[in-house]
């Protein structure tokens, strides 16, 4: 929202109708969001497993249902 904004308010400013926005993401920033996915992912792994292990160990269902919704 905030960059949309600033968009209108520099196209408003410089007179241009059709502004250039750059967005630039080089190999480095690829490589930062893919790391994020897979720490996504494994986090979200680990927190099913330990929820699913709650349930055989004999805990209610509710805290199952908890530890899915906070993982």
């Amino acid at each position: 929202l905030a960059h949309i904004i600033s968009a209108i308010v520099q196209s408003i400013q410089t007179g241009d109708e059709n502004p250039e926005i750059e967005d630039v993401s080089d190999e480095r920033d690829k490589l930062i969001a893919l790391r994020g996915t897979q720490v996504t992912y494994i986090v979200f792994s680990i927190g099913v497993f330990f929820a699913m292990l709650t349930f055989v160990l004999g805990q209610p269902a509710l805290v199952m249902f908890t530890l899915l919704i906070f993982f």
